[in-house]
């Protein structure tokens, strides 16, 4: 393997290991095809991995998948920085991935999610969410526009929820992108209340989206200020459903595949996403096979982090939320777990040693040859002089 191949815009794939590309743009594009695949649509009863910052990477995406998720999103993505990453074709883990001028890795993608992979991004105005788009269009079946984070980063910067309060510039966005891209353009909202004016204000909005050229909109049933632990008001989700034509996307405290079937019953919306429940436990994407045991999906989760280069400080946090919920911390695996400092030390805990092993062998076998300079760009660290040792 002879290290990454960079390239300065975005375009088709090159080599065997990137992600296929065909997004596109509107001049240039498929009307959205991806090498043959059909467009991606938002309805038909799918379960949809919700964007979740620090766990929304690459390993949480591919594992929902492989458990039975339709769709997944990219945890947000602040659009002033996507626009400065460079496209590097990673050789030696397979993947595609956006490189932040500091040397950052903002953004990683591979072929197993083609066709599935939605890119959220924070952005406040529609000349940056094009420059951005550009970027990673032609390795995402669709972008999605964050219009209800309500940290105060994203409120202060004109992101998020702050969109709520400018619906011009919030639908500015939105066609400014359908001009640009034939991937599917969508957005995530919160609602505006619980009140009858307050949910009718929050339809209007959505059909304002809908108008604008959304072709699905996701709803978190919370408002601004509420948190996750205030209930989700399933009951202003048909408000919404009934003001657009579009698929509405449910989200919100459906942590079992029984929370799906009722907010699927009770609602009439069109596709639901999971945000907390699939961390506590992907599995949950099996649908009506039922859940696994939370440590298998740890330990799943652990291989395939190790298998696409996912950095030890990211594999583990995302682990301890997974662990969080339930009493696994407490005991020995958990306390193993907790104090380990190397991936291998976390595949002990979680019984995924044998893989780690044997995928570290084949990493450092296709690292022969490639040049200190390059590997920066390979690795989620900027200086990998060490990388190996301190990763596994």
């Amino acid at each position: 393997a002879g290290g990454g191949a960079r390239t300065a815009a975005p375009g088709g794939v090159v080599g065997a290991g990137g992600a296929a590309g065909g997004g596109g743009t509107g001049a240039d594009g498929d009307d959205g095809a991806r090498g043959g695949r059909p467009r991606l649509t938002y309805g038909g009863g799918k379960l949809i991995l919700a964007p979740m910052v620090r766990c929304g990477t690459l390993p949480l995406r591919l594992l929902s998948l492989r458990y039975g998720a339709d769709i997944v999103y990219s945890e947000e993505l602040i659009a002033l920085k996507l626009r400065q990453c460079e496209r590097v074709v990673n050789d030696v883990f397979g993947t595609v991935d956006f490189v932040h001028s500091s040397g950052e890795k903002v953004y990683r993608t591979c072929a197993e999610e083609v066709g599935r992979n939605v890119v959220q991004m924070g952005v406040a105005d529609d000349v940056t969410a094009v420059q951005a788009a550009t970027v990673v269009a032609r390795d995402c079946a669709g972008l999605d526009i964050n219009m209800g984070c309500p940290k105060r980063f994203s409120l202060q910067g004109g992101m998020g929820a702050a969109l709520l309060q400018k619906p011009e510039v919030a639908a500015s966005i939105l066609r400014a992108l359908r001009r640009n891209f034939a991937v599917p353009v969508t957005c995530k909202i919160r609602i505006l209340g619980d009140d009858p004016s307050e949910l009718a204000a929050t339809a209007d909005f959505a059909r304002q989206m809908e108008a604008a050229g959304a072709e699905a909109i996701g709803v978190h049933v919370r408002t601004v200020l509420e948190r996750p632990k205030d209930p989700a008001h399933w009951p202003a989700l048909a408000p919404v459903v009934e003001a657009v034509r579009i698929p509405v996307i449910a989200n919100g405290d459906a942590f079992t595949w029984e929370d799906c079937e009722r907010i699927f019953a009770d609602t009439g919306v069109a596709s639901v996403m999971i945000a907390r429940g699939a961390l506590q436990n992907p599995t949950l994407f099996r649908r009506t096979r039922g859940p696994l045991p939370l440590l298998e999906a740890m330990r799943d989760y652990t291989c395939v982090a190790a298998d696409v280069g996912n950095s030890f400080a990211n594999t583990k946090y995302t682990l301890m939320q997974m662990a969080r919920g339930s009493r696994m911390l407490s005991g020995p695996t958990g306390q193993a777990f907790a104090h380990a400092r190397t991936l291998a030390g976390v595949a002990e805990a979680v019984g995924a040693q044998e893989h780690v092993a044997a995928c570290e062998a084949r990493l450092r076998k296709r690292m022969r040859g490639v040049p200190e300079e390059r590997r920066k760009y390979l690795f989620d660290c900027v200086s990998s002089r060490k990388y190996l040792d301190s990763y596994f």
